[in-house]
């Protein structure tokens, strides 16, 4: 029973670890992808200009 128990809370620990990191992910992506358009934004902002 007290094997059950900590493989329970070794689960719940990893469960929780994984979700940070994965919540980590999402907000990098997203960061990455908000700083891909504004440079897209700027590189199409100065080829409008250029012609």
């Amino acid at each position: 029973m007290l094997k059950n128990i900590l493989a329970a809370i070794g689960l719940l620990v990893v469960s929780r670890k994984g979700y940070d990191w994965y919540k980590e992910f999402q907000e990098l992506k997203a960061k990455a992808a908000q700083a891909d358009a504004q440079q897209q934004a700027v590189h199409g902002a100065n080829n409008d200009a250029s012609s």
